[in-house]
């Protein structure tokens, strides 16, 4: 037998961003890839892993978990330990092991990814104009976890059980939203709502609706993103502009504003390529640019403007029903 075929057993800790980030159905899909068995599991100083098989397909998986990790993970450090197999049947994703000194990295809150946004815009899927929609690239993970490790008991969608759809999705290794722990839908909720005049508004795309008809008509919003309430109003109306500076008490500071798209942005700044990579980030920053037009009270004496890019699909959905297609953006703080 060569040693390529003789039959090995790796125990692996890995240590970085790793929980948040989809690295354990990554991890499971390697795995069965190269016909390996063993199990993974998310722990307090991240995530631990045992693989056993043909010595070839072991080293091989091992050099895929370093090189082939989800764009938001970070794998810090990756230690191996040689042990004997287990004979173990199959590779599973086992339940989390808390105890110890939380030691992990959380992802930070990731922007709506492209898979995700088009179900969001298709009439024919079960989440079309849902503003919860999210997978395992993609929706809130530090800004609703409330222990480690990373499971959806640890995080503040704890509440909302899962229907027997999105607990099918959960459980799917080839699904994108195989282990997703924020995973919801518009049967499972969570739901937004709208409080206006002393009402509530339910529902969506009403919720949505009305809150477009208040922004277009110079109104000030405090709309809830990923992590968040940002204060909002249509940058192009100075008299909005000009009272919500007198509701923060803010006199000159800019205002960092969200757009539409890159076309927007460019029409109000100039655009580098570095500028447009950072925008188009998952992170989704605030990035200072050379501001192209003076947009009254936005951003007094200064030549430039702080511009973003829509993160969550509420953004994405309020802009695609008619929000003006520049809306200040400022932490509600």
């Amino acid at each position: 037998m060569t040693d390529d075929a003789r039959i090995v057993a790796a125990a692996l800790r890995v240590r970085g961003t790793v929980q948040g980030v989809g690295f354990r159905p990554f991890v499971h899909r390697v795995a069965l890839a190269y016909g390996l068995a063993g199990w993974v599991r998310n722990t307090d100083a991240g995530v631990s892993i045992h693989v056993e098989g043909r010595q070839g397909d072991v080293e091989q998986c091992l050099h895929a978990l370093r090189t082939q990790a989800p764009a938001a993970a970070v794998v810090a450090h990756l230690d191996v330990d040689w042990v004997s197999p287990a004979h173990c049947r199959g590779f599973v994703i086992h339940e989390s092991s808390p105890g110890g000194s939380s030691t992990t990295r959380i992802s930070p809150d990731l922007a709506t990814c492209a898979a995700c946004l088009r179900e969001l815009q298709d009439p024919a899927d079960a989440r079309f104009g849902y503003p919860y929609i999210n997978c395992t690239d993609c929706g809130p993970r530090y800004s609703i976890i409330t222990g480690l490790p990373y499971d959806r008991g640890a995080t503040t969608m704890a509440p909302w059980a899962m229907d027997a759809r999105c607990r099918a999705e959960y459980v799917d290794p080839s699904n994108r939203r195989f282990h997703a722990q924020p995973l919801a839908c518009p049967t499972c909720g969570p739901h937004y709502a709208l409080v206006h005049d002393h009402a509530r508004i339910e529902g969506a795309l009403e919720v949505v609706e009305t809150a477009v008809a208040l922004l277009r008509a110079g109104r000030i919003l405090a709309v809830k993103g990923i992590g968040g309430y940002h204060l909002s109003c249509d940058a192009r109306n100075a008299a909005a502009v000009r009272a919500l500076r007198e509701r923060k008490f803010r006199k000159e500071k800019p205002f960092a504003m969200m757009v539409r798209d890159l076309e927007v942005a460019a029409g109000l700044a100039s655009l580098g390529e570095d500028d447009v990579a950072l925008l188009q980030g998952v992170a989704r920053p605030i990035v200072l640019v050379p501001a192209r037009v003076v947009l009254e009270g936005v951003a007094p004496d200064t030549g430039e403007l702080g511009l973003m890019l829509p993160y969550a699909p509420l953004h994405h959905l309020l802009f695609a029903a008619g929000a003006p297609d520049a809306l200040v953006m400022t932490s509600a703080n």
